[in-house]
């Protein structure tokens, strides 16, 4: 076992560590990554993904863990055609669980590796049962989510059509695998339709959310349906003034039912001016953009997108890294927690730096009972320890209970505030806010009660407390917003003014 001690970045107020991190070299294998991570019924961890032994061979490997990091059992099984995979708990079955995956699969006369489903069952122990694997000609694609519910098990899956276009696709399987009710969404236009994650709705149907591909741009793509799949709305998204690539990755974004009723959150990147930016966005239960929130690239221009969680006290916390980009690798040891309230304002950045792992990639994460977190990914380097390999897979538990699980503290600088509040209208005012680090250009805008632009102050600080003077001179008396722009986006952060006489 690898332990890792942290240093926590400037951002945090709290002494803080990743308790444990386990590396796992699985036999010939040169590049393994773990994607996804489920919690067992007795307290331990089941990890599981894909490596990679030479040509087309990307064997599952899956890994059993204690809470203490320990190792139970490790697994090497099917090739796989990608890490677009689930492992759903079958509840009354001693435990055992099924893989919904896809297999390789190969064209007549084409070279080129098409991709078939695939379902089996896998015991407590983790070894496998027979599986089915179903032809080309009935879905050609990959699983990319699967929900269990009672004796059957829906599947959200990624499918070709009659145009070899990608599309929506909900399968209903019984918990062998075997598919029952297949449901395909066309596209509202020619392009690519990518599906990332599905919840049920208020009404009890299905709400799905991926990304449309349509040269020259990406951006969210909404399918909801009835308890049955059928059809009820599409809708296309676009977040961002003047933005072609408005992302909702597969591996690594998600989406969330908030628990008050009041809609969902999802995760997803956006790329402008070379730099990647997370972003987060609340829909109301009409499928309207109640709010976007925004996060900057950190120490290098892009930030890895990873999947958000809401905690008990309304807040949402996501996991992110620094990512490659088209000028190569440039990872990093640090890996950032960021908290976002119901508001979609940025409450606390934490950046835990790893002593031991020069580069980390994240695939996955989510919140423990006891306010930790379970972290998965691959391509550790530093943090190999077998002779020859070239990375490693790994799991992490980050161990801060404040973090996680309890509400933000009330001392200390809130997301943002005007002071002296009132204000007169001959003197100046103080805006006082959290500002990320990493921001290229921020600036406060000046709203009057019609929603008109009044004012706009550049913001030359970053940090949680950073303070910019408002001149006052020429507004009116009367009620002013104060909102924060990042990129000359709004960001989420906003305050109410009052100026008088």
């Amino acid at each position: 076992m690898l332990l890792l001690t942290l240093v926590v970045g400037w951002q945090s107020g709290y002494a803080q560590q990743i308790s444990w991190e386990q590396p796992l070299i699985s036999g010939p294998l040169t590049s393994p990554v773990f994607g996804q991570s489920q919690l067992l019924s007795n307290g331990d961890y089941l990890v599981y993904g894909i490596g990679y032994s030479g040509g087309a061979n990307y064997p599952f490997i899956s890994a059993q863990f204690q809470a203490n990091g320990a190792l139970v059992r490790q697994r090497t099984g099917h090739t796989l055609f990608s890490i677009q995979q689930g492992i759903v708990p079958l509840a009354g079955r001693n435990g055992s669980s099924l893989l919904v995956a896809s297999v390789p699969s190969y064209r007549m006369g084409n070279s080129n590796a098409t991709s078939r489903l695939f379902f089996q069952r896998i015991r407590p122990n983790g070894d496998t049962l027979p599986g089915i694997s179903y032809p080309l000609s009935f879905l050609e694609g990959f699983p990319t989510r699967a929900v269990r519910e009672g004796d059957s098990v829906r599947v959200l899956t990624y499918a070709y059509d009659s145009l070899n276009t990608g599309q929506y696709a909900l399968l209903s399987t019984d918990t062998l695998g075997t598919v029952g009710r297949v449901r395909h969404y066309a596209s509202p236009t020619y392009g690519n339709a990518y599906p990332c994650d599905l919840v049920r709705t208020a009404r009890g149907g299905w709400l799905i959310v991926g990304e449309l591909a349509v040269a020259p741009y990406n951006h969210p793509y909404l399918v909801e349906t009835d308890a049955q799949g059928r059809l009820r709305r599409q809708r296309e998204l676009f977040l961002f003034a003047n933005s072609t690539e408005e992302r909702v990755p597969r591996l690594w974004s998600n989406l969330v039912r908030l628990r008050n009723g009041s809609g969902y959150v999802f995760s997803g990147w956006q790329k402008t001016g070379g730099q990647t930016f997370r972003f987060l966005c609340k829909l109301d239960t009409a499928l309207n953009v109640v709010w976007t929130y925004r996060h900057p690239p950190q120490a290098t221009p892009a930030l890895a997108p990873r999947q958000v969680h809401e905690l008990a006290d309304g807040t949402l916390v996501w996991l992110a890294g620094d990512e490659a980009t088209n000028t190569g690798f440039q990872r990093t040891r640090s890996l950032y927690v960021i908290r976002v309230s119901a508001a979609g304002q940025l409450v606390r950045q934490q950046t835990l730096n790893s002593a031991n792992c020069s580069r980390l990639l994240l695939y996955s994460w989510q919140p423990l009972a006891g306010g930790g977190a379970l972290v998965v990914g691959g391509y550790g380097n530093g943090c190999v320890a077998t002779p020859g390999a070239s990375a490693a897979a790994y799991v992490a538990q980050l161990d801060n209970a404040t973090l996680l699980a309890a509400p933000a503290p009330a001392a200390g600088p809130v997301a943002a505030q005007v002071f002296p509040n009132p204000a007169p209208a001959t003197g100046e005012a103080t805006w006082q806010g959290a500002v990320p680090v990493g921001a290229a250009v921020a600036a406060v805008q000046v709203l009057d009660a019609l929603g008109r632009v009044v004012r706009v102050v550049a913001v030359a600080g970053r940090g949680l407390a950073v303070r910019q003077p408002l001149v006052l001179a020429g507004l009116g008396p009367g009620a002013y917003a104060c909102r924060l722009l990042l990129e000359g986006q709004p960001s989420g952060v906003a305050c109410r003014l009052v100026v008088v006489p």
